[in-house]
């Protein structure tokens, strides 16, 4: 977006000095220094800018009078601008050793320019800021999730074998992976029970045996 105010900034200025350079090539210089200092009168508060000599260095037209131009493209602030605004010049020669300068105010652009720097700024501590809370808050959670299939582990391990992972009813990866662990601890549940059935069930059986042998 800058660059596209930029370039529109740098067209403007150089198809003003083209057409001020075709009118004097025209009309004479004489004609051209009539018409920038009609253009001075009746826009002052223009943000375009002018300046011309004489073959001589001499100043034709123009209110920058206090710059030292040259050609081609160049930035500026005006000594008696208090603000110290900028200002892109653009410097052309004359047939005939005369010199144009076309000069506009920078300063919307450069305000431009800082203001999306700042905006890039700010949304990037944003940015910075929610994914640092987002990953907490997610790494919180995470952890929340695995503390309760370690709980549910330890009290396993201490002979409560009823325990269960909790669910949620999420359907997500813990969902069905403490409902693969459930199913797990079911079927060795059932597995104990009927190891202790057959036990007793032997235990049961071996007593008349035993008694006889007495």
């Amino acid at each position: 977006m800058v660059n596209f105010v930029d370039e529109q900034l740098y067209e403007a200025v150089e198809e003003e000095a083209q057409m001020l350079v075709e009118w004097a090539e025209a009309e004479g210089l004489g004609a051209l220094a009539a018409r920038l200092r009609a253009l001075e009168e009746n826009s002052p508060d223009s943000p375009t800018s002018y300046l011309l000599l004489d073959p001589d260095g001499r100043v034709l037209a123009g209110e920058l009078a206090s710059i030292h131009p040259r050609e081609g493209w160049f930035e500026f602030a005006e000594p008696d601008d208090y603000d110290h605004d900028p200002m892109l010049g653009l410097g052309t020669p004359i047939a005939g050793g005369s010199f144009l300068v076309v000069a506009q105010a920078s300063e919307d652009q450069r305000e431009l320019r800082e203001a999306v720097i700042w905006a890039f700024a700010w949304a990037t501590g944003v940015s910075l800021a929610l994914a640092v809370l987002g990953g907490l808050a997610t790494s919180a959670a995470f952890l929340r999730r695995l503390e309760g299939f370690n709980r549910t582990a330890a009290r396993i391990v201490d002979g409560r074998l009823g325990e269960r992972v909790p669910t949620r009813g999420t359907d997500d990866e813990f969902d069905r992976l403490a409902t693969n662990l459930n199913a797990m601890l079911d079927r060795i549940q059932a597995l104990m029970e009927s190891m202790r059935q057959v036990s007793s069930d032997v235990a049961h059986d071996l007593k008349t045996p035993l008694a006889h042998l007495r």
